[in-house]
C-alpha cells in the first residue's frame, strides 16, 4: 500500500486530527480519521477526508474505499453525510500471522 494523500491538521504544538490515505495502484483506501476531542465538529474530519479525496483525483484514482468498524456509528454517519456508501458485496478477512500454535 503506498502513502498517497494522508494529512495531518496541527494546532499550535497539537496534532488535532489526521487521516491515513494510500492506494494500491488501482484504488484509494481512507484508514484511521481521527480528530482530538478538543478539535471536532469545527470541519476538520471533513476537511482532512477533502484533501485526501482531492489528492487521490489529482493521480488519477476514480475510487476510494473506507474501512469503518461496524460498531462505530458516529463515523458511520459522518461518512454517509458525506457521500459514503455501504458495501454489501465484500466481506473481511482476517488472518493471525504470529499466532501462539
Amino acid at each position: 500500500m503506498r502513502a498517497a494523500g494522508s494529512r495531518e491538521a496541527i494546532d499550535g504544538d497539537l496534532l488535532a486530527g489526521t487521516v491515513l490515505c494510500g492506494h494500491d495502484g488501482r484504488n484509494g483506501y481512507l484508514y484511521h480519521l481521527a480528530v482530538a476531542p478538543s478539535h471536532r465538529r469545527q470541519g476538520i474530519g471533513r476537511l482532512l477526508v477533502e484533501r485526501s479525496l482531492a489528492g487521490l483525483r489529482a493521480a488519477g484514482f476514480e475510487r476510494c474505499h473506507l474501512f469503518v468498524h461496524t460498531g462505530n456509528a458516529v463515523a458511520r454517519e459522518f461518512s454517509r453525510r458525506s457521500g459514503w456508501v455501504d458495501r454489501t458485496d465484500l466481506a473481511m478477512m482476517t488472518i493471525v500471522l504470529n499466532a501462539a500454535p
